[in-house]
């Protein structure tokens, strides 16, 4: 487990396969890290539609090189509570 934390996985990566790892090791850790505060990122279908939107917008933006758009776009995430970490041309979303 610690050599999985210590690698080089992205973190959606790393929280995915703790989870999976979890599941042989009844640890609860998905339950305890909500409980704790200790968060993944999160499934753009759990997320309000709002926030899905912006996301795309968003993605659209990075695709088009408008960094200054999709940097604005990053910072009304945040105002909603949201933190967006770029991989690569890929998002992921956490709760902030």
């Amino acid at each position: 487990m610690w050599q999985t934390v210590k690698s080089e996985l992205t973190s959606a990566e790393k929280y995915q396969l703790l989870v999976e790892f979890d599941q042989y090791l009844g640890l609860d850790l998905a339950k305890t890290s909500q409980v704790e505060g200790e968060r993944g990122p999160i499934a753009t279908d759990e997320l309000p539609s709002e926030v899905q939107e912006l996301l795309q917008e968003r993605a659209a933006a990075r695709q088009a090189k408008d960094y200054e758009l999709a940097d604005q776009l990053r910072d009304k995430l945040q105002r909603l509570g949201y933190k967006v970490a770029d991989r690569g041309e890929r998002q992921e979303l956490f709760k902030a």
